[in-house]
């Protein structure tokens, strides 16, 4: 039985960012999974999303991917805004089951990956610069913890740095690298 994987992405227009890197790696992502024989969906998240076809979605994958823009540190609304509106009490989490806190996830045994794309350039995380050897994954600890509060494993982060004026003719490649590797 193939594997299913959701892809989230969100994808925001502005005037000086359309969006269309995120989308490209999304669509990245659909095409290496599905080369692997893996049945894939994907919801953007800047569309009026259903949240009972995001349930069933949920409930049927393995793997969850999602694909995001940094803005001021942290996912943007559209993202947030779908967490809090999907992530429905005893769908995807129980704190009434007794156990202790943060272990009453109900989406054990799914695995997810985080996708980001930075304006900040990777220069910005060594120890004496602005992010002071911080890495994306420490930048979105809260992300990651709501995560593992709905019983989800993470199989690994990939950032894209200096997205709006950084030299992109690695990208896939380095993107294709980084899934070959995961244990998925």
């Amino acid at each position: 039985m193939a594997k299913k994987a959701h892809i989230i992405l969100t994808n925001p227009e502005f005037a000086h960012s359309k969006g269309q890197f995120n989308k490209f790696l999304a669509d990245e992502t659909k095409s290496f999974l599905e080369g692997k024989n893996w049945t894939t969906t994907l919801t953007n998240t800047t569309d009026r999303v259903s949240n009972v076809s995001e349930e069933k979605a949920w409930l049927e994958s393995d793997l969850i991917v999602y694909h995001t823009p940094v803005w001021w540190f942290g996912t943007p609304y559209p993202l947030k805004e779908y967490i809090d509106n999907v992530f429905e009490y005893k769908v995807f989490y129980d704190p009434s089951s007794g156990a202790e806190y943060g272990t009453k996830g109900l989406m054990k045994g799914k695995k997810y990956i985080l996708v980001v794309t930075f304006n900040a350039e990777k220069v910005a995380f060594e120890k004496q610069n602005f992010f002071q050897g911080k890495t994306t994954d420490d930048v979105f600890c809260g992300f990651h913890l709501a995560q593992k509060y709905i019983g989800l494993e993470h199989a690994g982060t990939h950032t894209v740095y200096n997205i709006i004026h950084g030299d992109k003719s690695g990208v896939k490649g380095e993107y294709k690298a980084f899934l070959e590797k995961l244990s998925i």
